[in-house]
C-alpha cells in the first residue's frame, strides 16, 4: 500500500511479554479489519521467543528486531519514522483492544477535527477502571501529591486527585492535559509538528512529555470512553515493586528538570525528592514485610510463649513494670537473637520458611541454649519443665500455622497464594529425565513447587511445550530471565547438562535467595555441602555451592 492508502499505523514495543503480545495482535487485527492499516512491532531484545512467534504467527506484521533494549521512547521512534498511516497509535503489548475501539475513535476525530490526540477507556484485568489512562501534567505540586501517595488517599479531591483526575466521571468525554502511552492515538500532522518522543526518557513519563509538547504546540487531547481496552499492567513493568517506584520517580524528576526547573522556586525540587524518598521507603518496608512475614510470625509466637512462661513463673500474677523490664525483656531479646541466627543458619528466613523440620530444629536450638542459660543467669532461672513446655507449645504453634498455610496453598488458585506458599521453580533440560520429573511433580500435590517453566539448552526451543509446561528461556539467557522474574528454585537434570555448565550458571546468577538442586543421572555427587531429597523414585541433590553465594 502507498502512504495515502494507509489510514492507521499501530506501533507496539515489546519486551518479554510474548503471550500478551500474541493476544494483543489478535485483537488489533480484528479491530482493524475494515481499515487500510499496518502494524509495526519493535522488539527490544526479548529472550522469551517473541520474535520467532511473530515471524511464524504474524508474517504480515512489520518487525524491527533490536539487539539490545533501547528503551520505550527510542523503540517507538524507530517505528514512527517508517509509519505511513494518517493516524499513529502507540499501544502496549499487554493490552486487548475491543472490536469497535478504532471505529469509535475515528468517529470522534471526524466529529471534532481540531482534536489531535485521544485515548479510550482503559480497564484493569479485574475490570476496574485504570485511573492513569488520563491525567494532568505533573507540575511540581501535582507531582508531590502523586509521589507522596496523597493522591491515593484523597482521590475525590480536586487538589490531591489532580494527577489522575480521579474526581472526574470515567464515563464522560472531556479534554485532558495528558493520556497514557499504553494507548495513544495521534494524528500524523501533530507528529510532524512536534517531532519524535524524547529518548532521554528510557521508560515512563515519555507519554507525559509528549502530551505536554502537544499542548504547547496548540494541540487538543481528549479522553473518549465510548470504547475500551484491557491493560494487563504489571506484566511487562512489574509496577508494585521498588524498582518501578525508583524508575518512575526518576523519570518524573527528569520531566520536572526539563520543563519546570526554571519556572518554579527552588524548594519544589526538594519537595519532589522528599516525596520520592518517602514513597520508596514505604514500598521498601512493605516488601521487607512480605519477604520476612513467616519469621515475624515466628518471633511473635516465640515471644508470646516466653511471656506465658514468665507469667507462670510469677504464679499467674501480672508482673509490675520494673520486674517485667528487668526479667522478661533480656530473656526476650536474647531468645529472639538466638532464634534469628538459628533461622539464618537453617535457611528458614527466605528459602525454607514453610519447612516443618527446620523450624523444629530452630526451636530446639533456641530452647536448648535458653535452658543452658538457666544455670548461669538469675533472670533465666526458669524450671527446666517450663522451658520444655514452652518449647513444645512454640513448636506446635509454628508448625500449626505452616500446616494451615500449606493446606491453603494447595487450595489457592490465585497468583498471590502461589507466590507466598509455593516455590517458583524452573527445570533445566528437555530430556526424558525432565519429562519424568514433571510427571512425578504433577502427581504429587504436596511438592510445594510452582513450576514456572522449562529452560532449554537451545534458543530455538523457546515457546514450545513439554508435558504441558512451556519452555520459557534458554540456559544462556537465564540470568536475564531471573532479573525480570521471581524464581526461588532451579532444578538441573544432569543427563544432558554438564557439571561445568551447572557451576558456571550458578556463578553467573550470584543470588543467595535462589536454591539450586539437580537430578543426578547416576547419583554422582559434586564436591559441595549437599543433602539428597526424593520425589518418589527421583533423587534430588540440594546444592549449597559457593558459586551460588554472593
Amino acid at each position: 500500500m502507498s502512504g495515502k492508502e494507509i489510514k492507521i499505523s499501530v506501533i507496539i514495543v515489546n519486551y518479554n511479554v510474548k503471550d500478551f503480545l500474541e493476544q494483543a495482535l489478535l485483537s488489533v487485527k480484528r479491530a482493524l479489519s475494515a481499515y487500510p492499516s499496518e502494524i509495526i512491532v519493535v522488539d527490544n531484545a526479548s529472550i522469551d521467543g517473541s520474535v520467532p512467534m511473530l515471524k511464524k504467527r504474524f508474517p504480515d506484521v512489520r518487525v524491527i528486531e533490536n539487539h539490545k533494549n533501547v528503551g520505550f521512547s527510542a523503540a517507538n521512534n524507530q517505528a514512527i519514522k517508517i509509519a505511513q498511516g494518517e493516524f499513529i497509535v502507540l499501544l502496549n503489548p499487554d493490552t486487548v483492544v475491543q472490536e469497535d475501539t478504532f471505529e469509535r475513535l475515528f468517529d470522534f476525530f471526524e466529529q471534532k477535527p481540531d482534536v489531535t490526540a485521544a485515548t479510550c477507556k482503559i480497564l484493569n484485568p479485574d475490570g476496574t477502571f485504570s485511573v492513569d489512562c488520563r491525567h494532568s501534567i505533573p507540575t511540581p505540586l501535582v507531582a508531590f501529591w502523586k509521589v507522596t501517595g496523597l493522591s491515593n488517599l484523597f482521590p475525590k479531591s480536586k487538589i490531591f486527585g489532580k494527577y489522575n483526575l480521579t474526581y472526574l466521571d470515567e464515563n464522560e468525554t472531556y479534554p485532558v492535559e495528558a493520556i497514557s502511552g499504553s494507548f495513544m492515538m495521534i494524528k500524523r500532522e501533530i507528529v510532524k509538528k512536534i517531532g519524535l518522543l524524547d529518548e532521554r526518557f528510557f521508560m515512563y513519563c515519555e507519554d507525559i512529555d509528549y502530551c505536554y509538547r502537544i499542548n504547547q504546540a496548540g494541540g487538543k487531547i481528549y479522553y473518549v470512553p465510548t470504547s475500551q481496552i484491557i491493560h494487563y499492567k504489571g506484566e511487562s513493568t512489574k509496577k508494585d515493586n521498588l524498582d518501578y517506584v525508583i524508575t518512575f520517580n526518576r523519570s518524573l524528576y527528569q520531566f520536572y528538570q526539563k520543563h519546570f526547573q526554571q519556572k518554579y522556586i527552588y524548594p519544589f525540587k526538594w519537595l519532589i525528592l522528599l516525596g520520592v524518598i518517602l514513597r520508596g521507603f514505604i514500598i521498601y518496608t512493605r516488601n521487607i514485610l512480605n519477604a520476612y512475614f513467616p519469621f515475624l510470625i515466628d518471633v511473635f509466637i516465640l515471644n508470646s510463649v516466653l511471656y506465658s512462661g514468665f507469667f507462670l513463673r510469677q504464679g499467674g500474677k501480672v508482673p509490675d513494670l520494673i520486674s517485667f523490664t528487668k526479667a522478661y525483656l533480656p530473656v526476650n531479646l536474647i531468645a529472639t537473637i538466638i532464634f534469628f541466627f538459628s533461622a539464618l543458619f537453617l535457611d528458614t528466613l527466605i528459602k525454607d520458611r514453610i519447612s516443618f523440620a527446620k523450624i523444629i530444629k530452630a526451636n530446639f536450638i533456641t530452647f536448648t541454649l535458653m535452658a543452658a542459660f538457666t544455670f548461669f543467669l538469675k533472670q533465666f532461672a526458669y524450671s527446666r519443665l517450663v522451658v520444655l513446655v514452652s518449647m513444645l507449645f512454640s513448636i506446635v504453634f509454628m508448625v500449626g500455622w505452616r500446616a494451615l498455610m500449606r493446606y491453603y496453598s494447595r487450595k489457592a488458585t490465585h497468583t498471590q497464594g502461589k507466590q507466598y506458599f509455593l516455590k517458583r521453580t524452573l527445570i533445566v533440560g528437555l530430556d526424558e529425565e525432565a519429562r519424568y520429573l514433571l510427571k512425578k511433580l504433577r502427581e504429587w500435590p504436596d511438592s510445594g513447587l510452582n513450576i514456572l517453566g522449562l529452560v532449554s539448552l537451545n534458543r530455538k526451543d523457546i515457546g514450545q511445550k513439554i508435558e504441558m509446561t512451556p519452555v520459557v528461556t534458554a540456559l544462556e539467557m537465564l540470568t536475564e530471565y531471573l532479573r525480570m522474574n521471581k524464581v526461588d528454585l532451579i532444578i538441573f537434570t544432569t543427563n544432558n547438562v554438564s557439571y561445568e555448565r551447572i557451576l558456571s550458571t550458578m556463578a553467573a546468577v550470584q543470588n543467595p535467595r535462589i536454591e539450586f538442586k539437580m537430578v543426578p543421572g547416576h547419583l554422582e555427587l559434586m564436591v559441595s555441602k549437599s543433602t539428597v531429597e526424593r520425589f518418589d523414585s527421583i533423587p534430588l541433590l540440594n546444592i549449597e555451592y559457593a558459586y551460588g553465594k554472593p
